[in-house]
């Protein structure tokens, strides 16, 4: 019974761990991504704004 268990928490803590990085340089490359999206849509947004 105990096996039975444990199996579902080690699935979710694999799916968990496949979805982040698996390396210190996967984070940082990450976060850089997820910034520069907004900014570059805010700068698309400004530059439209002035260009009109």
């Amino acid at each position: 019974m105990s096996g039975a268990r444990h199996r579902p928490r080690l699935a979710v803590t694999a799916l968990l761990r496949r979805a982040g990085p698996r390396t210190l340089r996967g984070r940082p490359s990450l976060v850089a991504v997820t910034t520069a999206t907004p900014v570059a849509l805010g700068l698309t947004a400004a530059f439209d704004v002035v260009a009109q």
